[in-house]
């Protein structure tokens, strides 16, 4: 006698479930779009890398002042135009007419193309007698 015919066992590809046509497109779009952004993000990075960046920059501009008692607070505006950071940067404040009188301060840190204010005191009101800004130095971070 014929030995009775064997029932087929399942393949492991016929257990996986079935993707419709449309969830594949989807994959298949979300990966193309990834991939492209990964092309274009290590692109940008490498020509950051070649370019040839300036140092910090500095443009000075007094905001406002103000007087608090016997105090004039001089709000300064400082600029780094430049392509790097600079740390410390030490910005001077003269106002001259008569006896001149200084005052000093330091920025901690100034990244590239940002602004930060300070503020520098006096006596003397320097609305009235010359003022003359000026950073002094910085460090490089």
């Amino acid at each position: 006698m014929a030995a009775p015919p064997k029932k087929k066992t399942p393949s492991r590809a016929s257990k996986r479930p079935q993707i419709a046509p449309q969830a594949r497109a989807l994959e298949w779009g979300f990966g193309v779009v990834s991939g492209v952004l990964v092309i274009a993000l290590l692109a940008y990075l490498a020509a950051q890398g070649i370019r040839t960046q300036t140092p910090p920059s500095f443009r000075l501009a007094v905001q406002h002042v103000e007087r608090f008692g016997t105090t004039y607070h001089v709000v300064v505006e400082v600029e780094n135009a430049g392509d790097l950071t600079a740390a410390e940067v030490a910005v001077r404040g003269v106002v001259t007419g008569g006896e001149p009188e200084t005052s000093d301060t330091v920025l901690d840190f100034l990244p590239p193309r940002s602004t930060r204010e300070t503020v520098l005191l006096f006596s003397r009101d320097p609305g009235a007698d010359k003022l003359t800004l000026s950073v002094r130095g910085y460090n490089q971070p």
